[in-house]
């Protein structure tokens, strides 16, 4: 802005000066025009004369005349007197005045040099303006480009800070700066769902931990009571077998306890044995005894699920299992469609409780109803759902008015696949 200033100055000054140098010829062609003339002589301008004839549009500026010996020259600028004059020097007309006489043209340049001066303080003045006004239009428009990465800035602070993952940057542009801020919400989302997976997994940890020394306590306590018994005493021969089948039993308890166990943490870490083509029917016709009711359709030839051929029999052997437990008359049925196989498993039994309904499939939970019933860990439905999952398919409750329904869900697989 200042270089504009500086060159819309030099024009400016460079007009006027041209301006005054064509009224300075002008009014000396006139002049010398006049000195042509019969009845003047170079005598009559002993004294400069005032040239009040025409004087060019739009200035008031006098021009003198003086006569001399001034070589020609011009048009220059010259100072006499402490005053700047602009100067034109020309050669009189033939048979006027004497040999090698010259008329000289000044005309002030005060007012020309004021103008100029005014307007330079003017066009300082403008360009300081506007290069305020310039600079605050680049700043806004700067800040305003640079807003979002502000954002994005602090919000990356505030998650330091604070560890909420929950915080997001707003995406107020559709251009790269939006693309950068909705990537970071989309990073800062995967981040908060990984966290809040390892919160889940960390208590579903402590929990289990908790859980499996609060179930192993049991049949140790029971373990240790009947080795103190039999250390401390030397019963008959009838109540020492009933200590020893008691402390079998107990042993055969945390073993099952310790495979399902086992069976968790294989399936937690997403480790199977092996991942073959099961058919599912022939899982089921050797699951199922004589007397009980399995439902089959009438093609059964091409039902077949890719998974560990144990965790498969896990999940109908302990639904199955529980059904005989705890539930009445059992019966397994079996239907699919294009993509999937459906194994419902349901008895007509006093069913489950609705305040234990949501409950069913957590580690170690056993209904009231059943936990006098010996045998059972509360692991079994936890293994099967979770090998279900493992499988990409799902084990459910189904709502019953009477009686309990499992329903497994399987994706369909070709057997030649």
């Amino acid at each position: 802005m200042a270089i504009v200033a500086v060159g819309a100055f030099v024009v400016i000054q460079d007009r006027a000066i041209a301006q005054v140098d064509r009224s300075l010829e002008r009014a000396a062609e006139r002049e010398l025009d006049e000195l042509a003339e019969p009845d003047i002589d170079a005598g009559s301008f002993t004294e400069p004369p005032d040239p009040s004839g025409e004087t060019p549009p739009g200035t008031a500026l006098e021009v003198e005349v003086e006569i001399g010996t001034l070589p020609v020259r011009g048009p220059e600028t010259v100072e006499l007197a402490g005053q700047r004059f602009r100067t034109l020097v020309r050669a009189l007309p033939p048979g006027v005045g004497e040999e090698g006489q010259t008329a000289a043209f000044y005309r002030s340049l005060e007012d020309v040099e004021a103008t100029v001066r005014i307007t330079g303080l003017a066009l300082a003045i403008a360009a300081a303006l506007a290069s305020l006004l310039a600079i605050t239009f680049v700043l806004t428009i700067v800040r305003r480009a640079l807003r979002p990465l502000a954002d994005a800035h602090a919000a990356a602070e505030r998650v330091a800070d604070s560890g909420d993952l929950s915080i997001r940057i707003p995406v107020r542009r559709p251009d790269e700066v939006g693309l950068m801020a909705r990537t970071m919400n989309t990073m800062l989302s995967r981040l908060q769902g990984t966290q809040a997976r390892l919160t889940r997994t960390l208590d579903e940890q402590r929990r289990f931990a908790a859980d499996a020394s609060h179930e192993l306590r049991t049949p140790l306590t029971a373990l240790r009571g009947d080795l103190e018994f039999l250390q401390a005493h030397d019963p008959p021969v009838e109540e020492r077998d009933a200590v020893l089948d008691e402390m079998t039993e107990a042993t055969k308890r945390m073993g099952r306890m310790a495979e399902g166990l086992l069976s968790l943490a294989r399936l937690d870490a997403g480790a199977h044995a092996q991942s073959k083509v099961i058919d599912i029917p022939e899982v089921l016709r050797s699951i199922i005894e004589p007397g009980e009711r399995l439902e089959l359709p009438a093609e059964v030839d091409d039902l077949h699920v890719v998974g560990d051929p144990d965790s498969m029999y896990g999940i109908f052997s302990n639904l199955i299992e529980n059904a005989r437990m705890y539930g009445g008359d059992l019966t397994v049925g079996l239907t699919y469609d294009a993509e999937r196989i459906r194994v419902v498993v349901s008895d007509d039994g006093p069913g489950i409780p609705p305040e234990d309904r949501e409950r069913v499939f957590d580690r170690f939970f056993r209904g009231r109803d059943v936990r006098s019933v010996p045998g059972g860990a509360g692991l079994g439905l936890a293994i099967a759902q979770r090998a279900a999952e493992g499988a990409e398919g799902s084990l459910t409750l189904l709502p019953t008015d009477a009686g309990t329904a499992f329903e497994v869900l399987l994706p369909r697989q070709d057997a030649q696949g």
